[in-house]
């Protein structure tokens, strides 16, 4: 059956001369379809505060099995403390929408628009999101903080971004859970070598990521010099086995030529891959980028 999340139920009216039809939707797919709303909603806002425990708790027992929590979690760089409260507080303000739904008995595919406040625009006044300066904020900061930022939704003062995403659920004893169908993907493992000579600080926004053939995949990094002079970088891209180099292209690369940070600077790039379809399944790989100074 075809149907639209909403949180009432319309009857839908067809007239044919002489015929009056109406068509209700049956209650119970309405009743299934606002529950599995409700699970991509609170996974959503889960990855929006990046709080990683509380996402994989709505993922399908099949995808948990490839990627345990554990990993899983250490894999994203998580929030914690005090930090993971001001985003859990930025996250409840995210709004999600149904845009299309698809029910049978125990699948569904679910396409949701959803609107959240950007943490980029917040990142001046939150330290730039670094976790231990914000946690180590005495009580009274910390609150003032927060009421800063509800003060900010209250008054329509918080930047927001919007998105469009289309997820899998699939039923478990009775519940939604989201899937992903991570057995038919290839595990990517990321990683940098750095200079011994430079005083550089690479981040990966996480460390490990789960790609499938056909589908595009996005690295988001921050390189932060800390030294006293200019450094120019360049950076090799190192996949391992070699034998699957072939078959990743790369689509966006922020880092295809070469970079001055000035000192002090901090730059975030962003780079988008694809792994080609067909060929021989590659359940793991490893991506590597090894910065090299050039002057």
């Amino acid at each position: 059956m075809h149907a639209r999340t909403a949180v009432s139920v319309v009857a839908a009216v067809v007239v044919i001369p002489g015929i009056l039809f109406f068509f209700v939707p049956r209650k119970g797919n309405v009743e299934s379809s606002e529950e599995a709303l409700r699970v991509i909603r609170a996974y959503l806002r889960a990855l929006h505060s990046r709080d990683f425990h509380a996402a994989y708790a709505h993922i399908a027992s099949t995808d948990k099995r490839v990627w345990e929590e554990a990993d899983y979690v250490a894999a994203q760089g998580g929030f914690e403390g005090y930090t993971l409260q001001l985003a859990r507080t930025l996250a409840e303000y995210m709004e999600v929408w149904p845009i299309e739904s698809k029910l049978a008995d125990d699948r569904a595919t679910i396409t949701v628009g959803y609107r959240a406040p950007s943490a980029e625009d917040l990142a001046g006044m939150v330290f730039d999101w670094n976790t231990a300066a914000l946690n180590a904020l005495l009580p009274a900061q910390q609150e003032r903080l927060l009421a800063l930022l509800r003060a900010r939704k209250h008054h329509g003062r918080l930047v927001m971004v919007e998105g469009q995403e289309t997820f899998e659920l699939v039923s478990e004893r009775g519940a939604w859970k989201l899937f992903f169908d991570w057995a038919s993907g290839t595990k990517v493992r990321l990683g940098t070598v750095l200079p011994k000579e430079a005083a550089l600080d690479v981040q990966l926004a996480r460390k490990e990521l789960i790609a499938k053939a056909g589908e595009p995949f996005q690295i988001n990094l921050k390189v932060i010099n800390r030294s006293r002079s200019e450094a120019m970088l360049k950076v090799q891209h190192e996949i391992d086995p070699p034998e699957f180099r072939d078959r990743i292209a790369m689509i966006d690369c922020g880092l295809s030529t070469p970079v001055t940070l000035a000192p002090g600077r901090t730059q975030e790039f962003s780079m988008a891959y694809l792994i080609e379809a067909p060929g021989p399944a590659v359940r793991q790989l490893s991506l590597t980028y090894a910065f090299e100074l050039t002057r």
